[in-house]
């Protein structure tokens, strides 16, 4: 086996000496991957026999859907742009990640790498806590690389994640049911939309509604000689069954630790503009229109957009207190 003794130069490569990086961070991505290296070398080294060729298979394998001969390889090989330019001053910066619905399980892997490609260039961007937002719809349809520990970390990068999900169960098999625990308990804002179905999301909303109090009137006396008295007892019911939590055909909506609101939450299709500026559907061909329930003018967005910045103000403040 020939023996490598030159060291590469990391430390002058294009991407160290841009000046995009922490000096800390490349310090200790160099010394890890330096570590990595001295592993695989050892590993390349044993005497015990299969020991290399066993290591070459596992990584051939591993690589192979991303070969020159791969699709994968036509896709990823290059691109016209950063995905750190969503964080870089000037126009807005929207990317598309988008999947065939009949191909999901063989794009589900190259979907999964471009995103974590797309996660570590936002993290290494100067520019910590400028905001990006992050939609993912039908999230339990493909797996977000490292999902569970991003929930946790994103808001430092200033990232922000908006996950659409039918219900708990195919999250959970994406996934994972701590990944699930730790999605309701990081959330800012969770909203359930209406007559949901599931049990496990009935339950959960019941319990996260709790109960109200309500005073209780009683009557003191015997059979047949009138009303002696009048008592009163305060007791506690749940402030929704389950089955007027199936049949509310509004959402129901927590935000942070405040109480629950119920609202109307009509779809783009009934709402005027938007419904005549949405595109054809590919997979119907025809538009999508409903009868208007919401008319949605700048004056009245504007209005909107001040009457929910005091409320939040409001909010925030009886927090404090």
């Amino acid at each position: 086996m020939t023996k490598f003794t030159t060291s590469m130069p990391l430390e002058d490569s294009p991407w160290a000496t841009s000046g995009l990086h922490d000096p800390l961070d490349i310090e200790n991505y160099i010394a890890d991957y330096r570590n990595r290296s001295k592993r695989v070398m050892a590993l390349l080294s044993a005497k015990r026999q299969g020991g290399e060729n066993s290591f070459l298979e596992g990584s051939q394998q591993s690589l192979a859907p991303f070969s020159v001969a791969g699709r994968a390889h036509g896709v990823t090989g290059g691109s016209t742009f950063s995905f750190s330019e969503m964080k870089d001053d000037g126009p807005p910066t929207t990317v598309f990640l988008i999947a065939d619905a009949n191909a999901m399980k063989a794009q589900m892997p190259l979907i999964s790498l471009v995103q974590w490609c797309m996660i570590q260039e936002l993290r290494r961007h100067p520019a910590k806590h400028k905001p990006v937002t992050l939609l993912c719809d039908e999230a339990a349809n493909f797996c977000i690389s490292g999902l569970n520990n991003l929930m946790t970390t994103a808001r430092g990068y200033g990232l922000r994640l908006h996950l659409f999900l039918q219900n708990f169960s195919a999250f959970t098999v994406t996934y994972s049911k701590e990944t699930l625990d730790t999605l309701l308990s990081e959330a800012e804002i969770l909203q359930f939309m209406p007559q949901t179905r599931q049990d496990a999301v009935v339950d959960y909303v019941f319990g996260r509604l709790g109960e109200e109090s309500i005073v209780v009137t009683s009557h003191r006396g015997q059979r047949g000689h009138g009303v002696d008295g009048v008592d009163y007892r305060e007791e506690s019911k749940p402030l929704h069954t389950r089955d007027e939590i199936r049949r509310c055909k509004q959402s129901i909506v927590f935000v942070r630790n405040n109480k629950p609101i119920k609202t109307d939450t009509p779809p783009i299709a009934a709402i005027h503009p938007w419904r005549k500026q949405v595109g054809v559907d590919p997979f119907h061909g025809k538009p999508w229109r409903l009868p208007i329930k919401l008319r949605y003018r700048r004056n009245e967005a504007v209005s909107f957009g001040l009457r929910f910045k005091h409320f939040w103000r409001r909010i925030r403040g009886a927090q404090k207190l």
